[in-house]
Parts: C-alpha cells; sequence; structure tokens
C-alpha cells in the first residue's frame, strides 16, 4: 500500500503542534527516591544489625503537575506513594498513596489543596533540624520505650500521627517581604461531633538572605473528643560563612483518649537541640548535633531527661547519588529509655538508664 509522504509529514506536525500546545498548558512529573542504609545499633540489650529502608528519606514513587488556567490561576496535583526498599512493602499502613495526596488551585492571593498532606508542624520543624530529619542524628530518629512490654514509639508523637492529616484544606500564602504563612483544617468526620477527630494547625515562615526561622502548631482532637494531641516548635537556622547553624525547641502534650471511658493520660516533654551542617566541599558536608529531653509527663517522680548527640556526613557522588553516615548516642538517666533509629525508623527497645547507641551506612538515588 502506497503513502503519501505529503499527507504523513503533514499528519505528524500537527500531532507534534497539538501536543506542544499541551505541554504549555499542562505539566506532569515522575519523580522518585530509592535510599537503604546498613545499620548497627546497641540500646542496652544485645547488638543488632539490619538492613534499614529510608534511613536518609523515605523511599517513594510520586506524580505531581499543574495546569494554567489562565488569568494567573492554575491547578495543581500531588499523588506520593511511599514503600520500604528492603521488602517492597508499601510504607504508611499499607496506603497507596499514603505520603501525600492532594489537589488544589494557585494565583497570586496563595494556594488552596485538600486532601492527605503535610501538617504545618511537620514543615515548619524541618527547618530546625541540623540532620534535615534524616539518619541517626534526625530528631524523628528518637525512639521511647514503654510499657513492661517494652513497646517502642517515636518520641515526637505530633511527627508520628498527626505529621500528615486526612480529609485537610491547607491554605498556603504567598511570599510577602520574606514571610510565608501555612493554615489547617482537618475533618474529624464524626457524625455528630465536629470536633471529634478534628485538627486545626498553623505556622509561619521568616526566610531572607541568610535568616530561615519558623513557628509551627498543630493540635488533633482524639476520635472520643475527649482529649488531644497538641505538638508546637520554634527555631530556624543561618548561613554563617561555609556553615549553617540550627536551633530549635519543640514541645509535645498527648492526653488523647484511647476509648469513650479510659482515663485521660498526660505524656509531655519538652526538646531542645542545636546542631551544624558544614560544607567542607561541593560535594562534603559535615553534620553535628546535641539535643535535650525534659520529659515532664504525669506520674514521673523525677524528670526522665536524656542527652542525644549525633555527628554525620554526606557525600554527593553525582547530582542523584548520594552515601551518608551517621553516628548517634543517648545518654539515659532517672529511668529514662530512650534509643536511636535512623531516619523515621524505630530504634530497639531500650533498658533504663543504659546508653543506646546506633551508626549507619548508606546510599540515596533520586530520580
Amino acid at each position: 500500500m502506497k503513502i503519501n509522504s505529503k499527507v504523513l509529514w503533514l499528519t505528524l506536525a500537527g500531532a507534534m503542534s497539538a501536543g506542544g500546545s499541551v505541554q504549555a498548558q499542562s505539566n506532569v512529573t515522575v519523580y522518585g527516591l530509592l535510599d537503604t542504609a546498613v545499620e548497627y545499633s546497641k540500646q542496652g540489650g544485645g547488638g543488632l544489625v539490619r538492613l534499614q529502608p529510608g534511613s536518609f528519606q523515605g523511599n517513594r514513587i510520586g506524580f505531581r503537575g499543574t495546569e494554567d488556567l489562565g488569568g494567573g490561576l492554575s491547578a495543581l496535583f500531588l499523588l506520593e506513594n511511599g514503600f520500604t526498599l528492603d521488602n517492597g512493602n508499601l510504607a504508611q499502613g499499607g496506603r497507596l498513596f499514603g505520603r501525600q495526596a492532594f489537589v488544589g488551585l494557585r494565583n497570586q492571593l496563595g494556594t488552596v489543596a485538600l486532601g492527605r498532606q503535610y501538617s504545618p508542624y511537620y514543615l515548619s520543624m524541618l527547618q530546625q533540624d541540623a540532620f534535615q530529619w534524616s539518619m541517626v542524628g534526625g530528631l524523628p530518629a528518637i525512639t521511647r520505650t514503654t510499657g513492661a512490654t517494652a513497646a517502642t514509639s517515636l518520641l515526637l508523637t505530633g511527627y508520628q500521627n498527626i505529621g500528615r492529616v486526612d480529609n485537610s484544606i491547607t491554605y498556603t500564602s504567598p511570599n510577602v517581604g520574606g514571610f510565608t504563612g501555612n493554615l489547617m483544617y482537618g475533618f474529624g468526620e464524626v457524625a455528630g461531633d465536629t470536633g471529634a477527630g478534628r485538627v486545626l494547625g498553623a505556622s509561619l515562615r521568616y526566610s531572607v538572605s541568610a535568616f530561615d526561622l519558623n513557628i509551627g502548631y498543630t493540635e488533633a482532637n482524639d476520635p472520643f473528643d475527649r482529649g488531644s494531641l497538641k505538638a508546637m516548635n520554634a527555631g530556624g537556622n543561618v548561613v554563617v560563612g561555609p556553615a549553617r547553624i540550627y536551633a530549635g525547641y519543640i514541645r509535645e502534650e498527648n492526653t488523647s483518649a484511647t476509648s469513650a471511658t479510659a482515663a485521660l493520660p498526660s505524656v509531655r516533654f519538652d526538646l531542645y537541640n542545636i546542631g551544624v551542617r558544614y560544607n567542607v566541599t561541593g560535594a562534603l558536608v559535615l553534620i553535628g548535633q546535641a539535643a535535650h529531653i525534659k520529659d515532664r509527663s504525669a506520674g514521673l517522680t523525677v524528670d526522665r531527661d536524656a542527652n542525644v548527640y549525633a555527628v554525620g556526613a554526606e557525600y554527593n557522588l553525582s547530582k542523584r547519588t548520594l552515601v551518608y553516615s551517621s553516628y548517634g548516642t543517648v545518654g539515659n538517666r532517672n529511668g529514662s529509655n530512650y534509643s536511636l533509629g535512623s531516619g523515621t525508623a524505630l530504634g530497639g527497645p531500650a533498658s533504663g538508664n543504659e546508653r543506646a547507641r546506633t551508626v549507619n551506612v548508606g546510599v540515596k538515588h533520586v530520580f
């Protein structure tokens, strides 16, 4: 069968022109991150060696897109799946898009988005952590051991439980003189009680020149509307020559009820940290951080305080591939039993007053 070459070229040119027109109006990006490390820890008992995914950042694959609607208005969306690289399982409780899932609109007055999103507290806290949530030294790596069964959980319950909020609406302001604000409302979706499960949050960021200062707050009522989890932070960082100095304060108070009749617990702590990131070369960054935990939970006869110290290094092999290593230790006292994981991974159970130690070496690749 003969093909008219003139008709063919006109058809291809038309298709390419149409494709270019669509591309000019909308843009969709597929991206991902793969990260894992070998970790050794000793939390007061025997040593433990494990292959730990997400020791630097959580493994993910995502889809983000925007569409220009004209007149300065654009639509946006983001779908981000989390998974564990060591076994291929879904993370975030088995959710398909557990990391983030939202759609929204943006113009010169700001951005409104709806879906599963980061809370203002979660986003604000990142700017005061020298390890940027990563490795052994990141603040989310601090693990608390509780109960007769030695159950473990992140010390930063607000980071774990309300770092991402379902059924939420957020507003992010435009940058005005270095100031950016963020507001959140999360629907509890409990019939007959608008307060049950409701989440409220706000943050303010000032970022200009060498300074990046933040304050954030998020509060979540329990499903029974009896108690709540409150989390706030204040701090930031400043550039001094080749170094960036970090400092911050975090307070969390949890009185969330576990049932409609159970007694309300009261778990409260203050966390202070100071750290530094030092650019040795364009590829090599050295990190150090110290943190002090003040446990003020109800029922304690003495304050179960602890000090955390960590050092780490990042080396960029390329724009996409990074290798890293970190070491951290917790000095428990007065019966405290904190340990260290990696990134957001839990540390092992710790015995009271024992010194906990963790070290890891890993690699991260982005695409």
